[in-house]
């Protein structure tokens, strides 16, 4: 049944009222109030958060997020069935100020518009409601699974603005470098075939029928395999680069050897290392400089389309007017047996299971594979792109392999079927390298205006920094002389004004700069007509740190960008400053420069002095020793990757819980091949797992009490309580419970749970006892404590018990109830 029937409403003794169907008993024993709480409490005590929530119990966390967690900038989605959206819609009062609700259907991506506050500062977090967390309603389950998969798409694809800063400081790093943009070559390569090679393990199976065909085909490949592609005998015609982190220069650093071959296609603010030392012609993405305003114009240029350097691969071929564009390696997803990337790639010299693949995909054979969040939101965003080629560029899209992620629009082809122009592409990709030949004259230009610019925007900087500071002094004196207030007030205004003048069209690129720089404070709530003097007080404030703290990161930005520009116009001079560009070079780990700086002047060697010979072939010799070293930064992240225990355990445990035999005994193997510290106690956790799988559970519990670390340990005994209940093997779950009490007081109610159902009430009482001595607060298991007491005939204390509830919460009504019964007089 894909449905729930709303007809068969249930209520219970505290007056809840909830399907069965969903939340079967859990709110019998001690309400929805009290269990709410024992869940949500510490989750949702958080300020300014947007709380997106699986599943809302039946209707029943409505009134309980209304009436408990309705202040301090909060808001709530709910997501649930259409069924049960429609009941609350008619039955529940709703505050949509506070709460919002939305079906299974809903588009993640509208959100970053509708709740841009919470959004834009990264302050909003995906929650399962008890009938997710119970798991008794398989509906509830699913919803769970396709929501997190949207949930980690729009995460993945919103992270970005979270760290904005990064990329600007990158795109005014590559600055100098940024004098040709791609809209230079447009249609370039019209009646051609474009070849994707990206790095997915897919590209093993086609790579022969790419090398014999490769004088027909257009080659665009990622950085990352340019050594494989060496190896094999293939010359690339374009590599593409996007990334502007360290790691990107270990990982792209071997299409450096093509410098003299190949073309490079980079975003504006890719990394500027790997840019600054490729020795070809070259071509950026984007907009040259990272603000826009009317009096400075920049060059028309293709946008830059991510997520990852395949989806800007294709971008380009389709702008560049390829009329066939074939993927190799574009899998965005797993192969079979865990296998990420190609055959010759760090990753998988290093070993499989290195990333949190946490998402699934269909691929073209019909598999349902694994996939990390930023593969499927990379698929995501090729699908839309392939969409908009076809009907912009009339593009045709294929797939050469039937193990890669589905895609709208592309089609998967045998290579054999590939028709394949009749005419070689040499003449094309000559007369493309023609077009983006370097020219001095014009490069010293660029250097010059750019240099403006940067000088232009440092002292806007420099006055914004100077204005917020004056209006934050002004704006902390408010309301501490009343007489001033009007006065002072009036001051701030004044200074907002002149501020928003004085940064005219970037205004909002300083602000947005430094996220971060509001993310603290930023409170939804802002702007309202019932602030009080501190809300008042604060914004005002706020606004001006939050420009300080943007502003004076930028300007230092800025700075590095003009110092950057004036070396590079010093390496446009010849041979002049020499000794300055040497300490540069130095200074900016940019040892491989001097190839481009010789081949900028046509100088070999000879035409140097034996003092500048000796200086450049000692950041020769670095260079080299820089590109030959396999023990890089990416290699050590991700061997720290494949070795961390909450990785490995992750994916255990989703393996279990997904039901996945197969994978998860393949997973155990893997572990067990590759060691490590706790490569062990994984294997015996994982192989619990796997006889419970195969319902062999007396097996299971023998593998859950060999475990020895002590997470592992946590992991396995809530197992072993699990299968001896369900086997009626009560002193074998206590006796696990007890040794998880040591580790966390919540396991002292099962523990006394088990005791009361089991016929030791007093046992159970005591118990209970020693815990809330502890978590006082505990409503429910006061609740369950006060119900002991009264079976018991412990009236006192039963009595006790029931006004600790009421002293705890006021509102709840089960304990008049409770009372009732406590004091009933006996038969």
């Amino acid at each position: 049944m894909d449905t729930i029937n709303t007809q068969n409403l249930y209520t219970n003794a505290f007056g809840d009222q909830y399907f069965q169907e969903i939340n079967h008993t859990a709110f019998d024993t001690v309400g929805a109030t009290s269990t709410f709480n024992k869940v949500f409490n510490q989750v949702l005590d958080q300020e300014n958060m947007l709380f997106i929530i699986v599943g809302s119990d039946s209707g029943l966390l409505v009134p309980y997020l209304q009436k408990y967690h309705s202040d301090r900038g909060r808001h709530y989605i709910l997501i649930d069935k259409p069924e049960i959206l429609s009941y609350i819609n008619t039955n529940i009062e709703i505050d949509e100020s506070l709460v919002s609700l939305e079906s299974e259907n809903i588009n993640f991506s509208d959100l970053s518009e509708r709740y841009s506050d919470y959004v834009a500062h990264g302050r909003y977090t995906l929650l399962r409601s008890l009938s997710v967390i119970d798991s008794k309603n398989d509906l509830y389950r699913q919803l769970w699974e396709i929501t997190l998969d949207k949930y980690n798409i729009f995460s993945a694809s919103e992270s970005g603005y979270a760290i904005n800063n990064i990329f600007i400081d990158s795109q005014l790093k590559s600055l100098s470098s940024n004098s040709t943009p791609v809209s230079k070559i447009e249609n370039a390569l019209n009646a051609t075939t474009a070849v994707i090679m990206g790095g997915g393990p897919s590209l093993d199976d086609s790579i022969d029928w790419i090398k014999t065909n490769q004088d027909q085909l257009v080659i665009f490949a990622a950085a990352r395999i340019a050594n494989r592609l060496k190896k094999e005998g293939i010359q690339p015609d374009f590599f593409v680069t996007v990334d502007p982190h360290a790691v990107s220069y270990d990982n792209s650093k071997p299409m450096l050897q093509f410098g003299g071959s190949a073309i490079l296609i980079h975003s504006n603010n890719a990394n500027n290392k790997l840019i600054a030392e490729w020795s070809g012609v070259h071509a950026y993405l984007g907009l040259m400089f990272p603000w826009v305003d009317g009096k400075h114009p920049q060059p028309d240029n293709l946008n830059i389309v991510g997520p990852t350097v395949t989806n800007t691969m294709a971008s380009v071929a389709s702008y560049l007017g390829a009329e066939q564009v074939v993927f190799s390696g574009v899998d965005f997803c797993y192969g079979e047996g865990g296998k990420s990337y190609e055959s010759e790639s760090v990753e998988s010299k290093t070993g499989k299971y290195l990333d949190t693949a946490t998402n699934r995909v269909k691929t073209y054979s019909g598999r349902i594979a694994e996939t990390t969040p930023s593969f499927a939101n990379a698929r995501q965003g090729m699908e839309e792109l392939v969409a908009y080629s076809v009907e912009f560029f009339k593009s045709r899209f294929y797939t050469l392999s039937q193990e890669a992620a589905l895609i709208d629009k592309v089609e998967y082809s045998r290579p054999e079927n590939i028709q394949l122009p009749t005419q070689t592409k040499a003449e094309t990709i000559n007369n493309i390298k023609e077009a983006l030949s370097f020219d001095l004259k014009t490069y010293k230009t660029h250097l010059k205006e750019a240099k403006s610019y940067c000088q232009e925007m440092r002292d806007l900087c420099r006055t914004v920094i100077k204005e917020s500071r004056q209006g934050k002094k002004i704006a902390q004196r408010l309301f501490k002389d009343l007489g001033e207030t009007d006065k002072l007030t009036q001051q701030i205004i004044a200074l907002q004004k002149d501020l928003n003048t004085q940064m005219g069209p970037h205004a909002e690129f300083i602000f947005n700069y430094s996220i971060k720089a509001y993310k603290d404070f930023m409170n939804p709530s802002i702007g309202k007509e019932d602030m009080t003097r501190d809300q008042i007080k604060d914004s005002f404030t706020h606004y001006f740190s939050g420009l300080i703290n943007s502003a004076t990161p930028l300007k230092k930005s800025i700075e590095e960008a003009i110092s950057r520009l004036n070396h590079r116009i010093k390496e446009a001079a010849g041979t002049k400053y020499f000794d300055q560009m040497v300490e540069k070079w130095h200074e900016l780990h940019e040892e491989g420069r001097p190839i481009v700086w010789m081949k900028m002047h046509g100088f070999s060697m000879e035409d140097l002095t034996q003092e500048q010979q000796e200086a450049v072939q000692t950041l020769l010799d670095t260079y080299h020793q820089e590109l030959t070293s396999n023990e890089t930064r990416l290699s050590q992240q991700l061997k720290s990757q494949g070795e961390n225990m909450a990785n490995q355990f992750d994916r255990i445990h989703r393996y279990f819980i997904e039901n996945r035999p197969y994978d998860l005994e393949e997973l155990i193997n893997y572990i067990a091949e590759q060691g490590g510290d706790n490569a062990k106690d994984l294997c015996h956790l994982g192989t619990g797992y796997l006889y419970e799988l195969k319902e062999m559970p007396n097996d299971a519990v023998d593998q859950f009490v060999q475990i020895k670390e002590e997470k592992l340990l946590m992991e396995g005994l809530k197992r072993v309580v699990n299968i001896t209940l369900d086997k009626k093997d009560y002193q074998t779950a206590l006796n696990a419970l007890e040794v998880l009490t040591h580790y966390s007081d919540e396991y002292f109610i099962a523990y006394a749970d088990i005791l009361a159902a089991t016929g030791d009430g007093s046992g159970a009482a005591e118990i209970y006892l020693h815990y809330l001595d502890r978590n006082e607060k505990d409503t429910a298991t006061w609740i369950k404590l006060a119900k002991l007491l009264i079976y018991l005939g412990l009236q006192d204390d039963a009595i006790q018990a029931i006004n600790k509830i009421k002293e705890i919460d006021p509102d709840n009504i089960v304990t008049d109830e409770l009372m009732n019964l406590a004091t009933r007089p006996k038969n």
